[in-house]
């Protein structure tokens, strides 16, 4: 009953009529009736339209799916420029290595020349020193840090032990020879003083 029914019942002096009730019906409809009309569209979005829920995991799966494929891509990135760095210090141990085993062949062929060389400069002043004491020549001494009567060093070749056993024994060889040449010059000398003693 509207307000001015009850106005005209008022001064008619008739009772007004109650009013109904709402019905289950009127109540269960006023429920169903959407009521999106006050609710600014920008805001509340369209009523028509609603977001299904399966985009909206799609959305997110999509959105986890790109963060690790990127993090994995970096971290496959990374590793590859540790093995790149490793291998360039890998190879750069590689060619100190092999730097340092051509030094030592360079100084190991200078050592074997340099023993060689001592010991044939050995062998060519024993030679000397015999056609010295042949000719009955004074033999000049030797330098303080020459030792004569010591072998010559070890040669680390093939050839080197027939060298080292060879040279004492013609160092011996010569010095036998030596003084028996000195022991003929000395008869010879004897009998040449003995022949003027005589005459």
């Amino acid at each position: 009953m509207s307000l001015r029914e009850h106005l005209l019942a008022a001064q008619s002096g008739q009772p007004a009529p109650p009013a109904s009730s709402p019905t289950l019906q009127d109540i269960h409809s006023s429920y169903q009736t959407p009521t999106h009309h006050h609710i600014d569209p920008a805001i509340g979005g369209s009523p028509g339209q609603p977001v299904p829920l399966h985009e909206m995991e799609v959305d997110g799966s999509e959105t986890r799916r790109g963060r690790r494929e990127l993090s994995t891509s970096k971290r496959a990135a990374q590793n590859r420029a540790a093995q790149r760095a490793f291998r360039q210090r890998k190879e750069q141990y590689i060619q100190s290595l092999k730097d340092q085993v051509k030094e030592h062949q360079t100084l190991a062929q200078n050592y074997e020349t340099i023993q060689k060389e001592n010991f044939q400069l050995r062998q060519y002043i024993i030679t000397l020193q015999a056609r010295l004491l042949e000719s009955h020549t004074e033999l000049p001494p030797p330098p303080d840090s020459i030792d004569l009567s010591r072998g010559p060093p070890v040669i680390a070749t093939s050839s080197a032990p027939t060298a080292h056993m060879a040279s004492p024994m013609l160092e011996s060889q010569l010095q036998a020879a030596a003084v028996a040449a000195s022991n003929d010059q000395e008869q010879e000398d004897r009998k040449t003083i003995v022949k003027g003693a005589i005459c």
